[in-house]
């Protein structure tokens, strides 16, 4: 998948989430040049999936992680949850 770190959009999670529902079961190495997109979309996928508490979804991926304003932004359009929770 090409994920544009500064302008993810809702296609993009949407897309990887199907990836991953595809391949469920398997063993997936998901990665990225930045290692962002794969923060985000991993903290989507396990909070939506493994109904993950925005903290423990963050604590699981990347610990450090900040997100920008543009991934906190999707990170609620498809959680339906805070990331300041």
């Amino acid at each position: 998948m090409d994920i544009s770190f500064a302008n993810p959009t809702l296609d993009d999670v949407e897309q990887f989430m199907d990836l991953m529902e595809k391949h469920q079961g398997k063993n997936i190495y998901v990665h990225c040049a930045v290692g962002f997109c794969t923060s985000g979309l991993m903290l989507i996928y396990l909070m939506q999936t493994h109904y993950m508490t925005y903290s423990d979804a963050k604590t699981y991926v990347l610990p450090d992680w900040n997100p920008t304003p543009t991934w906190i932004t999707l990170i609620e359009d498809m959680t339906g949850v805070s990331s300041q929770n």
